[in-house]
């Protein structure tokens, strides 16, 4: 009977164990795919922005679906994951973007809200009710000054035609500055992430090389655009405003970790300042301890024997308490 049962409890415990280790791999390789697939996804978010910027729409919108499957994926995996609300709004804001350079509505509301605010509700049209016929009166002169008005008023405006084609030399640096804002948007979240592994400092000062970059070679585009007769273009008051944004963002990070490491300072600081206090009762008390080594040794004088007794009865009186509370609050 014995035996029987120490079968079953040995049974029971494998089981737990086997079923135990076979959680943990499985959250570990969730973990390891979550984290391939949030990097996969904005190299594909990349890579639609530029593709919409190099004029390649229909390639950019067939991207779409793929990215926001992923999206629901991680927001399914960790839904409070920081960089995912990030990545979120910049899907938000190429579709957007997308919505307004094609016509076509892919989902981002653009084209339903201009449809909205440009539809107006009239009045039921009245009913026409016939009159006696009369002869047309002759034309007064505030008649003749009406027609006059209306014949001298401006003609309605026209619409807006296209922008510009971007001129080619000018699409390479502007591609090089929309490539190093998505990189500051990369340094940033590992500066915020507490587990990341990178030197912060070093990321620190990449978040300021990369915005410098941009603003050098957003700089440069525009330049180069202006020599072929295109002074402006929305290609670049978008880059313009991802960059002050960016910009922005990265003053935010980087004040957080300007905080954390002067938050740090502080705490070495006091305790450097606790382990000074702590050595210099010891060094206070050591001859004590120098002398009262807790063997037993014979005297043939008692004078030193009871001053020894009276230190040891001062120190467990006064010291011992204190130095006891001390070393435990250190500890």
């Amino acid at each position: 009977m014995n035996r029987k049962k120490s079968n079953w409890i040995l049974f029971t415990l494998l089981t737990v164990i086997v079923l135990s280790l076979f959680f943990f791999l499985h959250q570990t390789t969730w973990a390891v795919d979550a984290k391939a697939l949030f990097k996969q996804l904005n190299q594909e978010l990349r890579q639609a922005e530029r593709d919409m910027f190099a004029g390649k729409t229909d390639k950019a919108i067939s991207a779409l679906e793929p990215i926001k499957e992923r999206l629901i994926q991680l927001k399914a995996a960790n839904p409070n994951d920081p960089g995912l609300k990030t990545a979120d709004s910049k899907y938000k804001k190429l579709v957007k973007d997308l919505e307004r350079r094609t016509g076509k509505d892919l989902g981002g509301g653009t084209l339903t809200a201009a449809e909205t605010s440009t539809q107006t509700q009239l009045p039921p049209k009245p009913e026409a009710r016939p009159i006696p016929e009369k002869a047309a009166p002759l034309p007064t002169t505030a008649d003749a000054e009406t027609v006059a008005k209306e014949t001298d008023s401006p003609a309605q405006p026209t619409k807006p035609a296209a922008p510009a084609k971007m001129p080619h030399d000018a699409r390479r640096p502007l591609r090089e500055a929309i490539s190093q804002i998505g990189r500051v948007d990369g340094y940033i979240q590992r500066l915020n992430d507490p587990k990341s592994n990178f030197d912060k400092q070093q990321l620190v000062n990449n978040i300021d090389t990369a915005i410098t970059h941009a603003r050098t070679k957003l700089a440069e585009a525009k330049a180069l655009a202006a020599a072929k007769g295109v002074p402006s273009h929305p290609d670049f008051d978008k880059a313009e405003m991802d960059l002050v944004a960016a910009e922005r963002q990265a003053a935010e990070a980087k004040a957080g970790y300007e905080e954390a490491q002067a938050a740090a300072a502080s705490s070495s600081e006091a305790v450097d300042a606790d382990v000074k206090a702590l050595l210099d009762e010891y060094k206070r008390v050591e001859p004590l301890f120098a002398k009262a080594t807790g063997n037993v040794v014979h005297y043939n004088d008692l004078e030193p024997v009871k001053e020894l007794l009276s230190q040891i009865e001062n120190f467990e009186k006064n010291d011992q308490e204190k130095l006891t509370g001390e070393m435990q609050i250190f500890a």
